[in-house]
């Protein structure tokens, strides 16, 4: 007992040490590159940085200052199968093809991408669909020079279609990209 309670302190140390250098070392990575503006660092301030500055419209890509791109493409309604999750009647089921370029030095880990939609004057958050086989999600990582693409869908109010947002976050190093407009 009296060994745990002398090095006890040292490991609770050396824990921190390691909590720290990693929360350093991902606030320290690529900048965000807004496709016209000012740029804003990356970490945690690009995420919280000048909202509204980096939208793109449905098929344009938007490219961070490491070289990762992402592009999202123009809406495209479906009719969910009745096996379909998330996905309430009367509302309208939209999809949208995402793709990721990774043009990093680095592996890219796709499993952290984040995707989100809003809809309407007032932005509310729409709910992800999951069906078959849209699986709304990445997997594994993406090498330099490589691609991914999935298919995200989300169920939104037949009245809010005419204003749309959908927000993609590549990891927590990067800051939110937008693409608004409409879905026909």
């Amino acid at each position: 007992m009296r060994y745990f309670r002398r090095h006890h302190g040292a490991g609770v140390i050396l824990g921190a040490c390691v909590l720290v250098g990693a929360v350093a070392g991902s606030t320290s990575s690529s900048a965000l590159v807004a496709p016209a503006g000012p740029s804003v660092r990356g970490g945690w301030e690009a995420a919280k940085a000048a909202p509204g500055k980096h939208e793109a419209k449905w098929g344009q890509a938007h490219r961070y200052k490491d070289g990762l791109t992402v592009t999202v493409d123009k809406p495209r309604k479906f009719e969910p199968t009745q096996f379909a999750v998330g996905h309430t009647v009367g509302n309208q089921a939209v999809k949208w093809r995402i793709t990721v370029k990774n043009g990093t030095k680095k592996t890219f880990d796709a499993t952290l991408v984040m995707v989100n939609v809003k809809a309407g004057k007032d932005g509310d958050q729409a709910e992800q669909v999951f069906d078959d086989p849209i699986n709304g999600m990445y997997e594994g990582t993406v090498t330099p020079g490589r691609s991914v693409s999935a298919e995200f869908a989300f169920d939104i109010p037949k009245g809010h279609l005419g204003q749309v947002d959908v927000e993609v976050q590549p990891g927590f190093q990067y800051g939110g990209a937008h693409w608004e407009g409409s879905v026909k």
